[in-house]
């Protein structure tokens, strides 16, 4: 290496700054092998400070430096491994310094702690590992995956890839974007001007035009472009895809239907005897009608009387009778004849022959396919829409409601006669307030269930949060304890272990202080449903002008609808004030 003459091996400012700034350390010596200039790493690896080496023999402070060999041979030496005073080893390069008329100026050398030149094979040998680990993972994957560069050359792509474009790695790999290869490369084009990520671009590639979806997605490292990725997804094999989902949605429906009689928790004496009245429905092929408020499981002890059935290793098929269309109720319950080249189509008595059929809220059927439910209870047959011919079917059926059907056979809403059929083995579940026992073993299965979802571990409840909890009405039952619970959680630091009452939702702590606030002087001249009339009164009023005279609030609170609302202050001549 040569020097310009004159430079003295003098430094200015800004070359100072450069070179101490450097990784490795700098040392510089004199023809009389004397320091002239370290920089800051060379002091921190020789652990001295610079008053220590500057003017210094070298030779005085290192006495194992080979630097004056240099100096008298004017022979670099490169990677040379060297034991320093203070025990540490470093890999030196040293070279003589000589300016353009061939003068001898000094030596420099410039070395790495062993340590340094460790880490920094360690972290080739990583990236290496990391870039083998992400080929192997593309090439494993079952979408075909392109990866270009921030110019949009080709960088990597995979097994899938060729076999859907039927393009190779020679075609592809470290060329830039051309028309002539695929039109995907259009997408990573608009992903490497954007920077954004683009989903759901359709396009056709390959001489067969395969039809495909893909996906892009722009490469940033530390927030620097270096690259986009492309996922694209074969659309002709949706079909097939969509086959197999059905397949796996009704065998997961299948496995779901497992619940049994020791999943309904509650020890209190209405739930014992619920249970035992369930067990004897379990046993019989009699259609079963499920009575209760809204949230009371009655679904999960349908499921029970199913798993407990001689048909438990058949099939149960769940419907909801709130969204069903009214103008395909017959279509989806009886199934459908197609004409021409359609197929049949089976409704869900068919998908559940030799099985068990749940209608849930029965009463939203029209009155007219309450009768012929009837028929086809009397009779086992069924007669698909747009067919003259009957099927036979052998099929348990359940039905739950949450309404009076007595008030609803009357007002005319509901048949008589599909009444008296499906009271004949008849349930009735108890609202969680008149099972009040069961609020706390019911809140442990919950607790466990939402820890698991939440990654908790919360326990129990604290007293006073019991109590206002066994005080308040659960209008919406045990659905609602569950919400009630959730909420409670959702909010709580993770490190706490008891839910306070400070932790219940709001609505619940004032719903009990209203009741626990509002007088009550019983009348013993009144009857019963008077008392009980008065009693609703003034709960109404008190909780309407607590909720600055808000109806909808007012119904929200006491869990009743906004027009039973309307109903109950008209009857008893509730106003706003």
């Amino acid at each position: 290496m040569q020097f310009r003459a004159g430079c003295d091996h003098r430094m200015n400012y800004l070359q100072e700054q450069v070179v101490n700034h450097l990784p490795q350390g700098i040392v510089v010596i004199k023809t009389d092998e004397t320091i002239t200039f370290v920089n800051h790493r060379a002091i921190e690896i020789l652990e001295l400070t610079n008053q220590q080496l500057i003017n210094q023999p070298l030779t005085k402070v290192i006495e194992t430096a080979k630097l004056p060999f240099v100096l008298r041979t004017r022979k670099k030496q490169i990677n040379q491994t060297v034991r320093l005073h203070n025990g540490k080893t470093i890999i030196s390069s040293r070279i003589p310094l000589i300016d353009e008329s061939n003068n001898l100026k000094g030596a420099m050398a410039f070395f790495y702690e062993v340590t340094d030149v460790v880490r920094l094979a360690e972290q080739v040998t990583n990236l290496k590992e990391i870039e083998k680990t992400l080929k192997t993972i593309v090439d494993a994957s079952e979408v075909a995956t392109t990866i270009v560069d921030e110019h949009g050359r080709g960088v990597l792509i995979n097994s899938a890839y060729t076999k859907l474009t039927g393009l190779s790695k020679k075609t592809v790999i470290g060329k830039p974007v051309d028309k002539e290869l695929q039109i995907e490369y259009d997408i990573q084009q608009k992903v490497l001007q954007s920077r954004r990520s683009i989903h759901g671009v359709q396009m056709k590639i390959g001489q067969s035009n395969t039809q495909i979806v893909a996906n892009g997605s722009p490469i940033l490292v530390d927030g620097k472009l270096k690259g986009s990725v492309a996922l694209l997804h074969d659309v002709s094999k949706v079909d097939e895809v969509e086959t197999e989902l059905s397949k796996a949605k009704e065998l997961i429906r299948h496995l779901e239907l497992t619940y049994s009689f020791e999943d309904i928790i509650g020890n209190s004496s209405a739930m014992q005897l619920t249970k035992e009245q369930a067990k004897v429905a379990a046993i019989t092929s009699t259609p079963v009608l499920i009575r209760g408020e809204p949230g009371t499981e009655k679904e999960l002890v349908a499921h029970a009387i199913h798993h407990e059935s001689e048909r438990k290793y058949q099939k149960m098929i769940g419907v909801d009778c709130t969204v069903m269309s009214e103008d395909e109720w017959e279509k989806q319950l009886f199934g459908y004849q197609g004409v021409g080249a359609l197929r049949h189509q089976p409704g869900y008595f068919e998908q559940a022959n030799n099985g068990t059929l749940l209608l849930n809220e029965i009463d939203k059927i029209p009155i007219l396919l309450q009768l012929k439910l009837l028929r086809v209870i009397q009779n086992n047959q069924i007669q698909p829409v747009n067919s003259n011919a009957t099927l036979p079917i052998n099929v348990r059926l359940i039905m739950t409601t949450s309404i009076n059907l007595e008030k609803a056979m009357i007002d005319k809403s509901f048949d008589k006669d599909f009444y008296y059929v499906l009271n004949q083995m008849s349930l009735s579940l108890p609202p969680l307030r008149e099972r009040i026992t069961d609020l706390e073993p019911l809140m442990q299965v919950m607790l466990r269930r939402l820890n698991r979802h939440f990654g908790k571990h919360i326990y129990a409840v604290a007293s006073e949060a019991l109590e206002v909890l066994k005080s308040y009405s659960w209008p919406k039952n045990i659905r609602e304890l569950e919400h009630v619970l959730r909420t409670a959680m959702v909010y709580m630091d993770p490190h706490r272990k008891v839910i306070q009452k400070r932790d219940l939702p709001l609505e619940v702590c004032k719903s009990v202080e209203l009741v626990d606030e509002q007088p009550f002087n019983y009348n013993q001249s009144q009857t019963l449903q008077q008392t009980m009339e008065l009693y609703e009164k003034q709960v109404i009023q008190s909780t309407f002008a607590s909720l600055d005279y808000n109806k909808t609030k007012t119904a929200e609170l006491l869990g009743i609808s906004i027009r039973n609302l309307y109903y109950k202050m008209q009857k008893y001549k509730i106003e706003a004030k």
